[in-house]
Order: C-alpha cells, then sequence, then structure tokens
C-alpha cells in the first residue's frame, strides 16, 4: 500500500471489522458492538487511501478521557513490538491535552449516529499526509474529515501493532489531540506514536513542525454537509 513513494510496513495488512471489534471485545468485553459493517473487504473505499476502523468510544471505557488513555498505553504496551513507553509521561495529565473542536464536534456526531460503544469509519493510516504538518494537514482535510486522538490511533495501533515495528515506519500522528507541552496556555504539539529505541513510543512535537516523516492520522463521516 503505497502513496508518495512510501510505504506502510511489508506486513501491515488492514484486518476486517469483526477481526477489529473482536480483539477489542477480547480487551474489553464490556463493549457493545452495536450494528456495525461485517468485514471490511465489504465495505466501499470513497477517500484516498482509506479502509474501515473499529475503535471504542472513550466513555465507554472510562469516566475521564487520561484514564481511557491509559488504558490503551497498557493495551498497546502488551501487543506492540517491544512494548509501549510513554516518553510524555509528566505531561499525560487532564490540563495538558485537548481534543481540537473539528475532531470533538465529530465525534459528538459519531456518537448519536453510531449506536453501542464502537465508532467504525474510514480512516487513513498516515500516508494520506505525508510529510505534511499538523497545521498544514488539518487545512487539507475535506468537509467530512477530521484528525484522530491519541485514544482512537492508540486503539487502531493496538489492533494492528504491525504499523510500527521499526524506525523507518512512518508514525502515527494524533491531529484529533492538542497538547501545551512548552508554553503555559499554548496548546500548539500534537502526540505522535513512533518506533523507537526497540518498541513504539509516545511524543509529542510543534503541530506547524514539517517533518519528513509527519504523518496526520484522520478519520471520515462520509458526510459533505
Amino acid at each position: 500500500m503505497a502513496f508518495r513513494n512510501v510505504e506502510y510496513p511489508g506486513d501491515y495488512e488492514p484486518k476486517s471489522l469483526e477481526q477489529q471489534i473482536a480483539a477489542l471485545r477480547k480487551h474489553w468485553p464490556r463493549l457493545d458492538p452495536g450494528v456495525h459493517l461485517v468485514g471490511s473487504e465489504r465495505s466501499p473505499v470513497t477517500p484516498i487511501g482509506t479502509l474501515y476502523f473499529a475503535f471504542p468510544k472513550w466513555r465507554a471505557i472510562a469516566s475521564e478521557y487520561m484514564e481511557a488513555l491509559k488504558q490503551v498505553f497498557a493495551l498497546l504496551d502488551s501487543k506492540c513490538k517491544g512494548g509501549f513507553h510513554n516518553a510524555r509521561l509528566e505531561r499525560c495529565r487532564g490540563e495538558y491535552i485537548r481534543t481540537h473542536e473539528c475532531t470533538h464536534a465529530s465525534l459528538e456526531r459519531l456518537d448519536v449516529e453510531q449506536q453501542g460503544d464502537i465508532i467504525v469509519i474510514p480512516c487513513n493510516f498516515g500516508l494520506r499526509y505525508y510529510k505534511r504538518s499538523m497545521t498544514k494537514a488539518r487545512s487539507m482535510f475535506r468537509p467530512d474529515e477530521f484528525g484522530l486522538t491519541t485514544f482512537a490511533a492508540g486503539c487502531m495501533l493496538a489492533t494492528h501493532p504491525e504499523r510500527l515495528t521499526d524506525p523507518k515506519n512512518i508514525p502515527v500522528d494524533c491531529p484529533g489531540d492538542e497538547w501545551m507541552f512548552i508554553r503555559p496556555g499554548m496548546f500548539d504539539h500534537t502526540p505522535s506514536f513512533a518506533f523507537y529505541g526497540g518498541k513504539v513510543c509516545l511524543f509529542s512535537y510543534a503541530s506547524d513542525a514539517e517533518f519528513t516523516d509527519c504523518a496526520a492520522v484522520t478519520g471520515f463521516t462520509l458526510n459533505n454537509s
């Protein structure tokens, strides 16, 4: 699967929705799967470079976002090659992270539209905005597109751990969340999963930084209204 002359890892292959939902419910048995498409191979692929992915509504996991995120970190530690390391542990508190307003609105809408505890939508796992800063990527989103949160992207990575297995893999950047990292009151950093030091790590970097391996992960509501 190539885009802009870059490829996902050779052993990475998107799993069917049945497989994804089964994996999520194996870790969180109380998740209500709702009524969803069965088998991603039967799902239409409308936006460029996207397939259907499943991830839980974070409120089905915990009452606070950071608590839900910590559960995803624990899941990543058990699923990913070499385990998981949070390089931003000191910033993993509620006052340091917030959801981007466009992502918040999209997820609230999907929460109402999709019954149960699991959201199923087409997602871009990074290649669509390869080499674009998060600020630039947000300016290029389709009307029905939004940046995925650290929680959603982490769940996708947990069900597809082959996505990050080597430092050469493009990262999993999460423009749906904004991080206050250096300047008080300035949420100008973006969380990012990358393979470093033999394991998957959580970092953050300035949202306007034009790194050669930037890779915003996004979702689509498939409604242009």
